[in-house]
């Protein structure tokens, strides 16, 4: 708006400027016309002493009127001279003004046309600013989202390290088990069947009764094969419930 605003008096110097040359130009021309009214002023100054002088002593005071006319005439001239030299260089000084005055229009219209483009590129960077910002929250957000979930993820994870040491030591515990079932009936024997009576009493001894040892297969090397437990020692759910 201030680049407009100063390009606007800009172009009304230059007019004023246009005009004060033109005036110029017409007082010159009106100079001139002094000038050549002071040389015919002359000229008949001239010819009234010419005149005086024939008339003898008659026209000598006329002779003096004519030489003082002519004085005048010449001073006129003389001014008029001056006067048109001093309006010459006014009007050269305004004709060399009204060009800078040009060439400085020119210049704040290329500023115009600059401001104008720098007031589109301060509006494309708001934009792409704006842009960016919604961008960056967006980056944020995500940031956040791979946050939380990391943080689920550790969450998780600790709670998998538990299970998976929990199941560690179950597995520990059965081996344990399994170890100490082995070592308790990890012999080969031969396969035999026991009766109820048998099993009864191996599942719920008396210790009131007499101590007898119990009726077990005599011991010998089996051939080598793969035996399942349940082959080595019957057992049902009821024996594992002190497990």
């Amino acid at each position: 708006q201030i680049v407009g605003t100063a390009n606007e008096s800009v172009v009304k110097l230059t007019v004023s400027m246009e005009d004060i040359s033109r005036a110029s130009r017409e007082t010159s021309k009106i100079i001139k016309t002094i000038d050549e009214i002071a040389f015919q002023t002359n000229l008949l100054a001239l010819n009234a002493a010419v005149e005086a002088a024939r008339a003898g002593e008659a026209g000598a005071g006329f002779a003096v009127v004519a030489d003082e006319v002519r004085n005048l005439a010449m001073r006129s001239a003389e001014a008029a001279k001056n006067t048109s030299e001093l309006i010459e260089g006014t009007v050269k000084k305004i004709r060399d003004g009204v060009e800078l005055v040009a060439k400085t229009n020119e210049n704040f219209a290329g500023v115009s046309a600059s401001t104008a483009k720098v007031g589109d590129l301060v509006a494309e960077i708001a934009a792409t600013s704006n842009e960016q910002a919604r961008d960056i929250e967006q980056v944020n957000n995500s940031v956040a989202d791979m946050d939380n979930i990391t943080r689920q993820n550790a969450s998780n994870a600790e709670r998998y390290a538990s299970v998976s040491n929990e199941m560690n030591d179950r597995v520990e515990l059965m081996k344990g088990f399994v170890d100490e079932l082995l070592r308790l009936f990890g012999g080969h024997y031969r396969k035999r069947t026991m009766t109820e009576p048998e099993l009864s009493d191996l599942k719920r001894p008396d210790i009131h009764a007499s101590v007898e040892k119990p009726h077990v297969a005599e011991m010998v090397p089996a051939e080598k094969k793969e035996i399942r437990p349940e082959q080595i020692i019957p057992l049902d759910d009821e024996d594992f419930e002190d497990f």
